[in-house]
């Protein structure tokens, strides 16, 4: 198996994570990636080592996290693409309301 150590920043801690890879998958032996990387990364990780095109999350949310797998080894061919369902509107209008009643409770507003 190859092991991957990933350094991670979590608020003010260093969190030390261990990626363990099936020999199917690793073509690299074991490696130390030494720059500060955020776990928001995981997800987009997975999906890369899983072989899935998530581009489509990237064109809807602009701060979507980038993936670490190109730190430890080669992208595997996209075999699936992520459907996002279409966006629906939304309407805020009660939420809106609980939260000026609740500044009125507290005195912030008139």
């Amino acid at each position: 198996m190859k092991s991957v150590t990933i350094k991670t920043q979590a608020a003010l801690e260093t969190v030390s994570s261990i990626v363990l890879l099936p020999p199917s998958i690793s073509r690299r032996g074991t490696s130390v990636v030494s720059r500060r990387v955020s776990l928001a990364s995981l997800a987009a990780t997975i999906y890369d080592v899983a072989g899935l095109d998530w581009s489509p999350l990237t064109s809807r949310y602009d701060a979507y996290p980038r993936s670490l797998t190109p730190l430890f080894m080669p992208l595997p061919p996209r075999v699936a693409h992520v459907v996002l369902p279409a966006q629906a509107p939304q309407d805020h209008t009660a939420v809106d309301r609980e939260r000026e009643e609740t500044m009125r409770a507290l005195g912030y507003l008139q």
